[in-house]
């Protein structure tokens, strides 16, 4: 049996006696200070470590110090290395068959969002808005195994979310409360309690050393200190910044995220030449008057915290550019953020607003609006002012109506106004000749009216889940439409001309009032050709990249089938519907919106093949041991943090896929005689297991877990499982 792994995920004892001394062999006071603000810290790392390491937050903390971080569902949970195109032979069990000695720096790390039905044909300007301001977005949403923030702003249809108009506060809180456990343990800086700017230097040096000793980064000198540009302390577990850093007169960027941040100090105000300040994902409840000392600042990101007010001195950040206010609880912004006229992006989604603030209608040259869940009820007629915009993002509130003005955002290139209560869309939508993206999903829309098939521009077209019972012929004159969703509607028939689009569109009119059940199917292009009477007797269903939100109920009446693949979209539930179908054999359902692992799948008794990798699943049930023939299980990506001692019973498994969770222990009666290929990398185990030894034929991947090992343990592992290393130790 061969074991890969990455040497760098490997603590000797000399590593961590090394880490050990700076808190109890320090002879300088400073030291001390250091030793006394990091008490949680350090014990840790001697009287705790199997505890300590069941934590989340350890698995990114090894993964920054090889520069491998794990992409989370921050990024978008979606992986562009499956494509429509895939055939039997399913790419995802090709990936795991590829990985080999050389190349073990997580072949799904670039886990991009791929939700969007027609990326080439994005509006230019848009991508180069949101890629120049993406650090104050993104910076720190790959610090965070299994993110989930990336599927929001309805940019890609997300339908699987339940409204949420009715919210307050504390729900938002509850929101986060994943991302609040994935953060590192609190720590505190301590004060030098002098006056003397070197000393508070030298204490600050000290003080970001001993947490770059706690990622595994080089220590910063002096030198380096004082002429710093950009400083990140992302998800280390901080509690405050330190009043110090007033003295790193340099900084331009900064970066606090995904720590438990509650107050910011005044000193703050002071970093004059600062650009960029993230903050997302912390405790703020309100914020210091000195922030908006900071003239200079182009982004800003407070983003998931606990904000209620925001103080009219806002308007002094004149140079600000992105502003990212969402999931918290405002109500207002003060009118004096209308002078704020260079931001271009703004987020307030997520928050407590019942109108649209009035001042926004003065920055004329913003170009993205995002203000989704929240409860406005009225879209004011001045909304028309903003010429400028190309994004608007309106989706999840109470909008019954869609004003005349919104004649004048000539520039419109996408619009979101899903999950509102709107019952008409008016003519004045149809001047919008630069649209290419209209969702209007679950609203009360009872026709699609004529004027939208005349913006000859519109890609992407989501009409699901309203009141319509008739498509116009004319729709086929839609030359450059992409995707067109349908579904969940009262459509009783076809019209011929659709048929004209199937070629170049993809077409979602799932669960509506047809006769037959094989209709839905004969506009993709996947299925045109087969005969109406062959859906009886059709083995596969593939339905990828269609951001479906369920599986289609149609599918139930085809009793034949052995194999379903609805891989990258946003279901998030599996239907009962579907137990139907008893030949079963290979169920797809990688990268979804799934919660939880659905139960109802092990009742397919003769199930193969089960992918549920690149989900939210936390727990892998018991009842897994139903599938007796399985052989082959993909749950990576996920946030799985055992492995069930049922999984005894799958005596048939050859191919376990179970890399970037939160695993970090096995259990110990396990043997699987036909296992050949074990996939347990980027987790969290801090030993090799036992267990391991019971596979003697299987190829098992181990990389990047931190292993907390003496040298002869090491010494053990290499003379009896034969482990390959890749780098010195």
């Amino acid at each position: 049996m061969s074991i890969q792994y990455s040497d760098e995920s490997l603590f000797t004892e000399d590593k961590i006696e090394s880490i050990h001394e700076l808190k109890t062999n320090s002879s300088s006071d400073e030291e001390e200070k250091v030793q006394n603000s990091s008490d949680n810290y350090g014990n840790m790392e001697t009287e705790d470590k199997n505890e300590y390491i069941q934590e989340e937050s350890l698995t990114e903390v090894i993964n920054k110090s090889q520069n491998n971080l794990v992409s989370s569902k921050s990024l978008s949970h979606k992986s562009s290395e499956f494509s429509e195109s895939d055939n039997e032979n399913y790419k995802i069990e090709n990936d795991y068959d590829e990985l080999e000695v050389e190349n073990e720096n997580d072949e799904d790390e670039n886990k991009n969002s791929i939700g969007n039905f027609s990326n080439e044909s994005s509006n230019n300007k848009i991508d180069s808005i949101q890629s120049s301001l993406s650090r104050m977005k993104t910076n720190s949403k790959v610090k965070k195994s299994g993110s989930e923030l990336n599927k929001n702003n309805s940019e890609n249809y997300n339908l699987s979310k339940s409204n949420n108009n009715s919210k307050d506060c504390n729900e938002n809180e509850d929101e986060s409360i994943d991302e609040k456990n994935n953060k590192k343990d609190e720590i505190l800086f301590h004060d030098t309690g002098t006056k003397d700017e070197y000393d508070h230097i030298y204490e600050l040096k000290h003080q970001i050393n001993f947490f770059k000793k706690q990622l595994k980064i080089e220590d910063m000198t002096f030198e380096e200190l004082i002429n710093l540009k950009s400083l990140n302390l992302a998800n280390t577990g901080i509690k405050y910044i330190p009043s110090q850093i007033e003295y790193v007169k340099e900084l331009r960027e900064i970066d606090f995220s995904n720590n438990f941040i509650y107050d910011l100090p005044k000193e703050i105000g002071k970093l004059t030449n600062l650009q960029s300040l993230n903050l997302y994902n912390n405790d703020i409840a309100e914020i210091i008057e000195d922030l908006w000392k900071l003239i200079k600042l182009e982004e800003l990101d407070l983003s998931h915290n606990v904000i209620s007010t925001i103080s009219p001195n806002i308007c002094n950040l004149e140079n600000l550019v992105g502003l990212n206010l969402s999931h918290n609880c405002l109500g207002s912004l003060p009118k004096e953020i209308g002078n704020l006229t260079n931001i271009k992006i703004l987020d307030l989604s997520y928050n407590n607003f019942k109108e649209i603030p009035e001042g926004l209608y003065q920055i004329r040259n913003m170009n993205i609006l995002l203000i989704s869940n929240n409860l406005i009820e009225e879209i004011p007629i001045e909304f028309g002012y903003l010429r400028h915009l190309i994004k608007i993002d309106l989706s999840r509130n109470k909008i019954d109506v869609i004003p005349n003005g919104i004649k004048s955002l000539e520039n419109l290139n996408q619009l979101f106004l899903d999950y509102n209560n709107i019952s008409e869309i008016p003519e004045v939508v149809g001047n919008l000749a630069l649209l290419q993206k209209f969702s209007i999903s679950h609203n009360d829309i009872k026709e699609i009216p004529k004027h939208i098939i005349r913006i000859f521009n519109i890609e992407e077209l989501n009409m699901e889940s309203n009141q319509i019972k008739i498509i116009p012929k004319e729709i086929s004159l839609m030359r450059n439409l992409k995707y067109l969703s349908l579904k969940s509607n009262v459509i009783e028939k076809i019209p011929e001309e659709l048929y004209k689009l199937k070629d170049k569109t993809v077409m979602n009119l799932f669960d509506n009032l047809f006769s037959h059940s094989y209709e839905p199917f004969k506009l993709l292009k996947n299925y045109n050709h087969i005969n109406k009477d062959e859906f009886s007797t059709i083995k596969s269903i593939k339905l990828i990249d269609m951001n479906l939100s369920s599986i289609p109920m149609e599918i139930a009446s085809f009793e034949e089938i052995e194999e379903l693949n609805f891989h990258n979209n946003n279901i998030g539930e599996v239907n009962e519907a579907i137990i139907r179908l008893l030949n079963m054999k290979k169920i797809i359902l990688s990268f979804n919106d799934l919660k939880v692992f659905p139960t109802i799948l092990c009742r397919f008794s003769r199930l193969t093949t089960l992918n549920l990798s690149g989900n939210y699943i936390k727990e892998i049930p018991k009842e897994i041991c139903q599938l007796a023939l399985l052989k082959k299980l993909y749950l990576s990506h996920n946030k799985i943090q055992e492995i069930p001692k049922e999984f005894e019973y799958l005596y048939d498994l050859e191919e376990i896929i179970l890399n970037n969770n939160l695993i970090g222990t096995l259990p110990d009666n396990l043997e699987f005689e036909k296992l050949r290929l074990f996939n347990l990398s980027n987790n969290v185990f801090n030993f090799i297991p036992n267990t391991l030894y019971n596979f003697h034929d299987a190829k098992i991947i181990f990389n990047n877990n931190p292993l907390f090992s003496s040298e002869n343990e090491i010494k053990k592992a290499l003379n009896t499982l034969n482990i390959k290393r890749k780098q010195k130790f």
